[in-house]
């Protein structure tokens, strides 16, 4: 069971607002701009099914430059192409031609990390072990100071960031809240000049407006 502190509290207060304020709009933006990247997926994916190579067995039998020119424009598509391969041939040989139904097996795959991994439990086994982390979640914990007390060191790393806010955050929050903030970091708190004054959490928000003067001073 958590043990929530007042800073827990905050923070919780801190979600509410960030959900009242815009999550509908921020949601919107985020699906919009997940809606032109998944064109391109499912693209890749029709034409991997047109020419049968998209089983664990084809994906094995299939050479490396015939994936990689069905899967591409996608992002990465060589490295893709080259942990499809890798990844068929492990599935064949120790699951059946399915894949991993456990954190620890999925990490092991080639080309598979934390955000990957905990997304795959989630959708494909129904089993929410974990928050999906990307640098949108990373930066936003940790300029509303999610992963941090006052004065405290932030995270350094996204799964560093994913441990510190499973640690107060309700599981049930654990799957809405990456494209909650995935669309707010897209629209508001964006990685270069964030507008803050847009933000409707920035008098709660340790790190309001200090970019920006940053900026200004040099």
């Amino acid at each position: 069971m958590l043990q929530w502190t007042a800073w827990d509290v905050r923070k919780l207060e801190v979600l509410f607002l960030l959900r009242k304020g815009g999550s509908l709009s921020w949601f919107h933006h985020s699906c919009r701009a997940k809606r032109r990247i998944m064109l391109h997926m499912e693209s890749a994916v029709q034409r991997l099914l047109q020419n049968d190579v998209l089983t664990a067995d084809a994906i094995d039998k299939a050479d490396e430059e015939s994936i990689r020119s069905l899967i591409y424009p996608v992002g990465f598509y060589t490295r893709k192409a080259s942990n499809l391969k890798k990844i068929a041939t492990i599935c064949l040989a120790k699951y059946d031609g399915d894949i991993p139904s456990s954190l620890e097996e999925l990490l092991q795959l080639p080309g598979i990390g934390p955000k990957m991994a905990h997304l795959v439990m989630n959708i494909a086994w129904d089993n929410v072990h974990g928050i999906c982390v990307d640098t949108h979640v990373h930066r936003i914990c940790n300029r509303l100071g999610w992963v941090s007390r006052p004065g405290r060191k932030k995270t350094s790393t996204p799964e560093e960031t994913r441990e510190a806010l499973q640690l107060w955050l309700p599981k049930e929050e654990w799957v809405p809240i990456n494209p909650l903030l995935v669309g707010f970091g897209q629209t508001i708190c964006t990685p270069l000049r964030p507008r803050c004054d847009k933000c409707g959490v920035n008098e709660l928000c340790p790190s309001a407006f200090k970019e920006t003067m940053l900026k200004k001073k040099s």
